[in-house]
């Protein structure tokens, strides 16, 4: 039997992860859509890897940043959902996971789009730690859905690279 609370389950807060690479435009914006559609609350969250501090602030403020990310929400859904960005230095993995109990998070949305087959079998991927570890329902987007969609990765990556399993 299923506990009676579930009855009432509704998405909420919804924490999206992003970065400034083009894909994240698609996985923002499905995200947006889903926040839409629940009226929920989305968080945009990028975290910034330590090996790659200085090559993203490059003169940049962590707020400016935070407000660049707010142009990956489509046009049409800013005035209809309200926005949250998130940006700080850490390992992806913790801070995700950390954000989504912080901000009691029902569903996070990430792309696969760095995910590797190494990782994979590691279990040392950020797609795999947090969909092993996270406290609600993940969503992620593989290589392939972002691809037909339009986005790009910055390098290219044969499609055997890429975690099983997403969908």
């Amino acid at each position: 039997m299923v506990d009676a609370s579930y009855r009432k389950f509704s998405t909420r807060t919804i924490l999206c992860a992003v970065s400034l690479q083009e894909a994240s435009y698609v996985v923002a914006s499905f995200a947006a859509e889903l926040a839409a559609q629940h009226s929920a609350r989305l968080i945009l969250q990028h975290v910034i890897r330590p090996q790659e501090r200085a090559e993203v602030l490059a003169g940049r403020s962590i707020d400016q940043i935070e407000t660049d990310l707010l142009s990956l929400v489509p046009l049409d859904l800013q005035d209809k959902i309200a926005v949250q960005t998130i940006v700080v230095p850490g390992d992806p993995t913790e801070e995700l996971l950390y954000q989504c109990k912080a901000q009691q998070a029902d569903l996070v949305v990430l792309g696969a789009q760095g995910a590797s087959a190494f990782a994979a079998i590691t279990r040392h991927g950020v797609v795999y730690k947090v969909l092993a570890h996270s406290p609600c329902p993940v969503i992620t987007l593989s290589p392939a859905v972002l691809a037909q969609c339009g986005a790009k990765a910055d390098k290219p990556r044969p499609s055997e690279a890429y975690i099983a399993g997403v969908f």
